[in-house]
């Protein structure tokens, strides 16, 4: 079995996916090992949708925010 049938199976399908793994944690300033408040996510979001023009790394760190917003919104489901 290939590593990532491997990595599906076990429904670790993610850590794949993510292509830069702390991104968020650093834009946020918040240390490896703290939970990051949901409230810091939303206002992140909330400054980057504002914004008008946004460059391709605004961009994509707003996807990734997204993403976070969405994986920590799971976790208590």
């Amino acid at each position: 079995m290939a590593k990532s049938a491997r990595s599906e199976a076990a429904g670790d399908w993610i850590q794949d996916a993510v292509k830069r793994p702390g991104r968020v944690r650093k834009y946020l300033g918040v240390a490896k090992g703290e939970k990051i408040p949901m409230r810091k996510l939303n206002d992140a979001i909330k400054r980057l949708e504002a914004k008008k023009n946004k460059t391709v790394e605004e961009r994509s760190l707003l996807s990734a925010l997204l993403l976070a917003k969405r994986f920590k919104s799971k976790k208590g489901v």
